[in-house]
């Protein structure tokens, strides 16, 4: 016989609960408004329990906001990858130009150091 099965944290089911509300949410609003939205359909759409649904939003509005607030901080979180790449970005391309500049020193170095072929070629000065 199994032993006992463990149990799941509530937090969590809770949490995971209402991110399957919210989506469910998020994407009938992008189909049909918010205007048609309900807590029903969305409860529906969510494959959940409709009283389950409204132990997290009571009413449509509270449904609208759930929403308006995960696409802010979603949006927020973009921003600040986007920033985050912005300074990556930035800070290979200050790489790449201290690179070609220590090239164009090193080349500068290195022909003032040696003669050119031409100054080898030239025949020598009698002294």
């Amino acid at each position: 016989m199994p032993g006992p099965v463990p149990r799941r944290e509530r937090r969590s089911d809770f949490q995971h609960t209402r991110r399957r509300i919210v989506e469910a949410a998020r994407r009938l609003m992008g189909e049909r408004g918010p205007e048609s939205l309900t807590v029903s359909a969305v409860a529906h759409a969510a494959a959940i329990n409709r009283t389950t649904a409204y132990q997290h939003f009571r009413t449509r509005d509270e449904l609208v906001r759930g929403v308006t607030q995960h696409l802010k901080e979603h949006n927020l979180t973009s921003l600040v990858y986007f920033e985050e790449c912005q300074k990556i970005d930035d800070a290979l391309a200050r790489e790449k130009q201290i690179k070609a500049w220590s090239r164009a020193r090193k080349v500068e170095l290195i022909e003032s150091l040696n003669p050119s072929w031409d100054d080898l070629s030239a025949p020598a000065s009698a002294n």
